[in-house]
């Protein structure tokens, strides 16, 4: 290590030092006020004196030990942590005092209040469940905040209480000193309460994100609910600064699919310089309104959907429904298939898509050739009289019908029933209905609409 190298060791070894000297006055100063019971509000501003020390020592130390070899100061290290460790510890049992001393004078106050319980005004509350943990650490922060609101002011400071709201490895953290509440709760506190752990635990979620392929709504709702829990329980712990990167944000943006990225570069390049200080909760706040615009499709498209069904039911119903009733229906379903076909149709001309490997096409402007027998591909002879189309079955009918784009009036291809100019009735036998005979018949006519819509 050259001479330059280790003078700077040794300073950033002083800066640690100076760092750790702070914490351990503004202890002492915290340990005598306490004693001389100063009112809370000093503590509590001693205390946050305290927490702001703790942070710098930790930068001063993560500095120091970066000039640390890992293999000839192990031991060194080692030491370091243990310290830091212990500091903590000590950081601790400050915040719990001054949690002690909170809670005492608020129930002092509370005492002096007069006020008329819900029992004695009559009502009858339903006896709200204790809060359980059983070792995620994500859950930590909200299981502390509740026992602290909730059980508290009911059993105080009783290790009893405490233990029956904790299962699985949080119980086993307990165990042996399960007789002593500030003891169980610095455990639980070292092991689940350190921030660094939380953040891990967060930012080890969204690493296991996938990208998502375009149209997959439901998937990127639920992306978006998981980054956006991932952000609240990190808001809860003060430590929302660690997804507000612009590295976080550039991974996920990978996953978004490409119409909401592309939405989000067009959204980003307007952000004013200010704005991109708090990148990540603009960015969140663009996720929130495509999932609830994605949501509201969802839901409109179930509801479009049922409203099909149900049409589809009374147009294939036992003849309660008018006449007049059945023929409007009909009509509209002809009408939706059409446009479903003639859209397929064009789809496939523009794809370059050839039946059966061997189509002959040819391009004039945007239009396919039209032969006069789309099933033959030959003008010898009209589709309506083509005895090869007229001897298939009826599923085989509608197949081809759907698949060349063939009106339901005339057999020929290039529009919708409803606007062709060759529309006559039914020839079969007791149908009346507005297409050709060759397909179909009346009650043919209803199923297929079931089938096929």
């Amino acid at each position: 290590m050259s001479t330059s190298q280790e003078a700077d060791v040794q300073r950033k070894k002083k800066l640690r030092a100076y760092a750790k000297g702070r914490f351990h006055r503004i202890k002492r100063r915290f340990t005598e006020s306490n004693h001389e019971n100063e009112q809370v509000s000093v503590l509590t501003e001693l205390c946050r004196d305290l927490e702001k020390s703790y942070s710098e020592l930790e930068i001063q130390n993560s500095e120091y030990m970066l000039h640390l070899d890992d293999e000839k100061d192990q031991v060194k290290i080692q030491e370091l942590h243990d310290e830091m460790e212990s500091i903590y510890g000590e950081l601790y049992e400050v915040k719990s005092e001054l949690s002690r001393k909170t809670k005492n004078a608020k129930a002092q106050t509370d005492s002096k209040e007069k006020f008329k319980s819900p029992l004695q005004s009559g009502l009858k509350v339903k006896k709200l469940d204790s809060p359980q943990f059983s070792g995620i650490i994500r859950d930590y922060p909200s299981f502390k905040h509740d026992y602290d609101r909730h059980m508290i002011p009911s059993f105080g400071l009783d290790p009893f209480a405490l233990k029956k709201c904790l299962s699985g490895e949080a119980l086993s953290t307990v165990k042996g000193v399960d007789d002593d509440f500030n003891e169980m709760f610095r455990r639980l506190d070292l092991k689940y309460g350190r921030p660094e752990k939380l953040s891990d635990a967060v930012l080890q979620e969204l690493k296991g994100l996938t990208a998502l392929r375009d149209g997959d709504n439901q998937g990127f709702i639920k992306m978006v609910d998981v980054i956006e829990n991932c952000w609240l329980d990190l808001r809860k712990a003060g430590l929302e600064s660690e997804m507000n990167t612009s590295t976080m944000v550039s991974q996920i943006e990978k996953l978004l699919p490409s119409v909401q990225k592309k939405e989000w570069v067009i959204m980003k390049q307007q952000l004013k310089s200010s704005e991109y200080r708090e990148i990540f909760k603009s960015f969140l706040e663009f996720l929130l309104r495509e999932k609830m615009a994605l949501e509201y499709m969802e839901n409109e498209f179930r509801k479009e959907g049922n409203t099909t069904r149900d049409r589809v039911h009374l147009a294939s119903g036992d003849g309660s429904s008018t006449e007049a009733q059945t023929d409007q229906i009909t009509d509209k379903l002809d009408l939706v298939l059409n446009q479903v076909v003639e859209g397929l149709a064009q789809v496939a001309e523009v794809m370059g898509t050839k039946k059966d490997g061997n189509e002959s096409m040819w391009r004039g402007g945007n239009s396919a050739r039209r032969w006069k027998c789309w099933y033959h591909n030959v003008d010898t002879h009209e589709i309506g009289k083509c005895t090869g189309f007229a001897n298939l079955d009826l599923n085989e009918k509608m197949d081809q019908l759907r698949r060349n784009g063939g009106c339901f009036s005339c057999l020929k291809q290039g529009h919708l029933s409803s606007r062709c100019h060759d529309r006559k009735k039914c020839e079969v036998q007791g149908c009346d209905k507005m297409h050709h005979s060759v397909p179909l018949t009346k009650k043919i006519y209803t199923k297929l609409y079931v089938s096929y819509m």
